[in-house]
């Protein structure tokens, strides 16, 4: 869940065949869940911690390489299951929640940034209409200025 906090990416992808790769500022996934045919299945996000560390954590995970019936089989009803109480504090209730939250945080940092966040987070999102990205946008949050230069240099690409 750690890694989905820190990257918006969803349980398939975390759990799944999505491969990632260091990017021009971020880290390019590749193998996105939920795409149409016709839609490119990658793109390049930031992640809400070092990128490097990220791409450690995730090459360590050993859990990842599953098909998508694999991980709603197996991983997410053992994650329901066992949904770690502090979150669920929070309001982050199931795996979900986490790429909103991410969401919520970037679009808060882009925000700093840029005079219209929509275009880039929607492309972080890995997303190809606004509608889609409209949707994450359920939570509140607090600007985390640490991250702000890393968001700039994004949206300068």
């Amino acid at each position: 869940m750690s890694l989905s906090l820190l990257s918006g990416r969803r349980i398939s992808e975390i759990y799944g065949t999505t491969r990632y790769r260091l990017g021009a500022v971020g880290i390019v996934a590749e193998g996105l869940s939920k795409k149409a045919e016709n839609q490119p299945d990658s793109c390049e996000f930031i992640p809400l911690c070092d990128r490097e560390q990220w791409l450690t954590a995730m090459d360590s995970f050993t859990e990842h390489g599953k098909t998508k019936l694999e991980v709603a089989n197996s991983v997410s009803k053992l994650v329901s299951r066992h949904f770690p109480s502090d979150l669920k504090d929070l309001n982050v209730a199931k795996f979900k929640d986490c790429r909103d939250v991410y969401a919520a945080i970037a679009y808060k940092i882009l925000g700093t940034v840029v005079r219209d966040a929509n275009p880039f987070l929607m492309s972080i999102m890995g997303h190809t209409n606004q509608s889609s990205t409209d949707y994450y946008r359920k939570y509140d949050c607090q600007v985390v200025d640490l991250l702000v230069p890393i968001f700039k240099a994004y949206s300068l690409l």
